[in-house]
């Protein structure tokens, strides 16, 4: 048998949540892997930047499939479903490699979050399906 890759994480050098919750385009999974303060801020501004313009032209935009709300309900759908499947490629790392510390019980905490994650995912995208 061959010997895991040791895995080891260590807190990230800055803060990855921001104190206040924005729209913010790009994810915090992949903001995570941004560990330079200063392109982790050059990427949440690029991404404000980016927000505020969507907001701005979309009135010019053609109507959607349903309402707005209707819209959103699929889209936060579509995030829970990404968020479960992050969830469950985080509960397979303990395969991978040999976790160390908390790093072990975060991994099965994933993998019992995953599917009530994938089970709100559903039950909002059965929301946004109703006419």
């Amino acid at each position: 048998m061959r010997d895991q890759p040791k895995f080891t994480s260590s807190p990230p050098k800055n803060p990855i949540v921001p104190d206040e919750v924005q729209q913010q385009p790009f994810r915090e999974t992949f903001l995570h892997l941004v560990t330079d303060p200063e392109a982790l801020a050059a990427l949440r501004v690029m991404g404000d930047l980016a927000y505020q313009g969507v907001l701005e032209f979309c009135q010019y935009w053609p109507d959607g499939n349903g309402s707005t709300l209707q819209q959103e309900f699929r889209a936060i759908a579509a995030d829970l479903r990404y968020l479960s499947q992050r969830l469950t490629f985080a509960s397979r790392e303990r395969e991978i490699f040999i976790l160390e510390g908390q790093d072990q019980a975060r991994s099965e905490i994933a993998e019992q979050l995953a599917g009530e994650v994938e089970r709100l995912s559903r039950e909002v995208d059965e929301a946004a399906s109703k006419a």
